[in-house]
């Protein structure tokens, strides 16, 4: 919690209704002297005394005091996983209100609102209508612009900034995406590097490969994250867009994906899937489904993030994510999500009475 700021409030609400320290005194039957070292933050009122004050001026004693209610991160990680699986479970419109009265509550505490946030991105889907999910999705803008305007953390601001510019992509507003992100663009080298240097030269090796592996880690997720652009944009060279699905389902085979993050994995399966469907190449469109199933279907649940026999060192490091290990939807709603992927993207449905295609939706349906 941050600091009580009674001095300050008093001293502008007093001066917004342009009352005298005596004025202020003569009301609340204390000496101008008491008011004077209220307003420097030289004493403050007796307990008793503050619902007069927050009456007299119009606000809440929480308002009066200064406070703002804060959350520790273990406490924001336990709130968004729980709320994501009220998601899966209760109206979306109940949940969302709940939502609603935590931003209010905590509109000061930018690392939950961010995290708010994000939740209600990856549920907006749920919503029951586009109209609705487009509401969800402004309120979502507006929550990442303030977090980003107020906070003073650069980490935060700078998460709060993509956000908001997926906001933008999401409403159809690419222009307004380039203006947010102007001068963002550049390389910079990943401060894990550093880490593992340093590490390295100090003499503590396993710090140094903890550091190494994660930024390896973060990579490939990074990679796995750019492949769908890179396969849709590829869709008018047949060839390179060939080449493109090679290289991606030959990075995951030399570094075993699936086995360590295997959300990326069907991602990537699917979107491959969905452009080859678009220029008609049936063969690959459901040569990649069955792949895309075999995986969902291969035991992933409940999936949480780790490292594997190459990622041996990872796993604390992904502990402390701001999310933890845990998926960022529930089970519930990612299992639909992975059926309605297929079943529900129209490209797939002039494939719906082929018999592979059917083999693929009973396979998903069976998860």
């Amino acid at each position: 919690m941050k600091e009580i700021n009674l001095a300050s409030v008093v001293s502008v609400k007093r001066k917004e209704k342009k009352i005298t320290q005596d004025g202020l005194a003569n009301y609340l039957g204390v000496s101008k002297a008491a008011i004077s070292k209220w307003e420097t933050a030289q004493s403050y009122p007796d307990i008793t005394m503050l619902p007069h004050i927050a009456t007299y001026f119009d606000i809440t004693i929480d308002e009066l005091i200064g406070y703002e209610p804060q959350m520790e991160s273990t406490e924001i990680k336990k709130l968004y996983h729980k709320l994501s699986h009220q998601f899966a479970k209760e109206p979306f419109d109940i949940v969302h209100e709940r939502c609603n009265v935590i931003i209010k509550k905590y509109y000061s505490c930018f690392p939950l609102l961010l995290q708010i946030g994000i939740l209600l991105l990856n549920h907006s889907m749920l919503a029951g209508s586009t109209e609705k999910t487009q509401k969800v999705i402004e309120q979502d803008k507006q929550l990442f612009e303030r977090v980003k305007s107020e906070t003073d953390d650069v980490h935060v601001a700078k998460q709060a900034l993509y956000l908001e510019a997926y906001c933008c992509l999401m409403q159809n507003n690419p222009a307004e995406v380039l203006v947010l992100l102007e001068g963002t663009d550049t390389l910079s080298m990943s401060n894990r590097g550093l880490f593992a240097q340093a590490f390295y030269m100090m003499g503590n090796i396993p710090k140094a490969k903890e550091k190494i592996q994660m930024q390896i880690y973060e990579n490939i997720v990074e990679m796995f994250g750019a492949f769908p652009m890179l396969f849709t944009l590829n869709t008018d060279d047949p060839v390179k867009l060939d080449e493109c699905v090679e290289r991606a389902l030959a990075l995951e085979k030399i570094f075993a994906v699936k086995r360590f993050h295997p959300a990326i994995v069907i991602t990537m399966l699917l979107s491959a899937a969905g452009t080859y469907a678009t220029i008609n190449n049936k063969e690959k469109t459901l040569e990649l489904l069955e792949e895309y199933a075999k995986v969902s279907a291969s035991g992933i649940f409940p999936f949480k993030l780790h490292g594997d026999e190459f990622f041996d060192m990872v796993d604390g490091a992904l502990a402390n994510l701001d999310l933890g290990t845990e998926m960022v939807r529930s089970e519930e709603t990612v299992k639909q999500s992975m059926l309605q992927g297929v079943t529900l993207t129209p490209v797939f449905q002039q494939y719906s009475n082929d018999v592979r295609f059917k083999s693929v939706v009973k396979m998903l349906e069976s998860i």
